[in-house]
């Protein structure tokens, strides 16, 4: 494929979609549910709280176990995440295949790229430079930089605003109902990658273009500029 002057930016967001972070996210949470004196939860069960960030994942991990917080404990429990999730942002997760790869073809083609993560933006500077992959992003925007974060609109078109390009110039790239739903609300153009975290059927979330693999990225933004024409 032909990669095409547009889009300016592609936008794309980080856990289950560049990286496959659930092993450490499952390690940073089960050592602060240690700190509280309860038992880890087990991969399908922490699959199941991820994607609308830290707060959402700890609070529903404490009700899980029939705990209801109250703000001060989240508050803990939030500091403590961030404390195991900082002290290994990158011993049991990976890059998926394809991404260092595809990133460089997109970059080398002219094309800005940018993170737009519900993950807390210092956590995401670290992950993203464990992995290698830092210096591809020259504007990175997580959930602790905006009021609203993803599926709420403003996530993505505060990305756009700090591009300095207009919504129209941009596509995302997500795994998950919440980065479509943003998409959709921001009436931005989506590639949705199957592989991810997304808790329902991916054909029902709207999205420009499915794919199976990340280096399909490139197709996909051809197939999504073409319909343009």
């Amino acid at each position: 494929m032909t990669l095409t002057l547009w889009p300016k930016a592609v936008v794309f967001d980080l856990d289950g979609t560049l990286i496959e972070s659930l092993p450490d996210i499952q390690l940073a949470t089960n050592r602060t549910l240690a700190d509280f004196g309860l038992d880890p939860l087990d991969d399908k069960t922490t699959r199941g709280f991820v994607g609308k960030g830290s707060r959402h994942l700890l609070t529903k991990a404490l009700l899980h176990y029939g705990k209801v917080p109250e703000d001060e404990e989240i508050d803990f429990a939030y500091l403590q995440f961030l404390h195991h999730y900082s002290n290994a942002p990158a011993e049991s997760g990976y890059v998926f295949p394809g991404v260092e790869d595809t990133l460089r073809t997109l970059a080398d083609a002219g094309h800005v790229l940018a993170v737009c993560t519900n993950k807390p933006h210092e956590p995401t500077i670290q992950v993203l430079e464990a992995y290698g992959i830092a210096d591809f992003f020259g504007i990175i925007v997580g959930g602790d930089d905006v009021e609203n974060r993803k599926p709420h609109p403003d996530h993505l078109l505060e990305t756009t605003r700090r591009l300095k390009l207009d919504k129209t110039d941009v596509v995302f790239v997500g795994d998950s109902e919440n980065d479509i739903q943003a998409s959709v609300a921001a009436d931005i153009r989506s590639v949705l990658l199957t592989y991810g975290y997304s808790l329902l059927p991916h054909d029902s979330l709207g999205a420009d273009v499915m794919i199976d693999t990340f280096p399909d990225v490139i197709g996909a933004i051809d197939t999504i500029a073409t319909a343009r024409l």
